[in-house]
């Protein structure tokens, strides 16, 4: 569980500071490893394959941040499911594999990171 841990927030790390290319939100990671959201420090606290009709109810329980792979997706299903997210200010961090293009989706401020893998072996 611990190395699970530690390597979901070390690809968070590596993505959020790379990732956000849109001009109204920013991501980073301070020296001491605390996440920022336009400057201000996020915990992410949220659940793994939230359904888009499923996401008001992140929200209404306090929680901040979804984790999908959009499994079969098509580029529309993921735009639609971020808007959504946004609309809930509920951040996601998707797996690259969802795509071929993961660029397409950058400019979504719901987008908070892309996965690059998942279960990494120690």
């Amino acid at each position: 569980m611990k190395t699970h841990f530690i390597n979901f927030f070390l690809v968070l790390h590596l993505l959020i500071s790379s990732q956000n290319s849109h001009a109204q939100s920013t991501s980073s990671v301070r020296s001491d490893g605390t996440i920022l959201y336009n400057g201000q420090p996020f915990f992410p606290f949220g659940f793994y394959g939230v359904e888009q009709n499923d996401l008001h109810y992140l929200k209404e329980g306090g929680f901040n941040i979804a984790f999908n792979y959009f499994e079969g997706a098509t580029i529309n299903t993921i735009d639609a499911y971020l808007d959504e997210a946004n609309a809930q200010n509920i951040k996601i961090i998707a797996f690259r594999r969802a795509l071929n293009s993961p660029s397409l989706h950058n400019s979504k401020p719901a987008l908070l990171a892309w996965g690059l893998y998942d279960d990494i072996k120690s």
